[in-house]
């Protein structure tokens, strides 16, 4: 079943300046895309749990954390980070 998938301001803010600094935007543009068409679909398929209902997912350069709300039918992604 297919997902919705949101930001929280953090993480587009965290988004923005990872953009912003990063040697290759497209990189990043193109993964942030990917997170999101991977993330509508199957979620917990897709990244590994953490703990307490948090999860992350690796799409070079990008590391993103998310929550599933299965009720909502709704990822939120939380926070963003550079693989490094």
């Amino acid at each position: 079943m297919r997902f919705t998938v949101t930001r929280t301001s953090e993480a587009d803010e965290q988004l923005a300046a990872i953009w912003t600094s990063a040697t290759d935007r497209a990189a990043v543009t193109h993964a942030s895309a990917a997170i999101d068409r991977e993330l509508r679909n199957d979620p917990e398929l897709k990244g590994t749990f953490l703990c307490e209902g948090l999860w992350y997912c690796d799409i070079p350069p990008l590391r993103v954390f998310y929550t599933i709300s299965e009720a909502d039918r709704l990822v939120t992604v939380t926070d963003l980070a550079v693989i490094v």
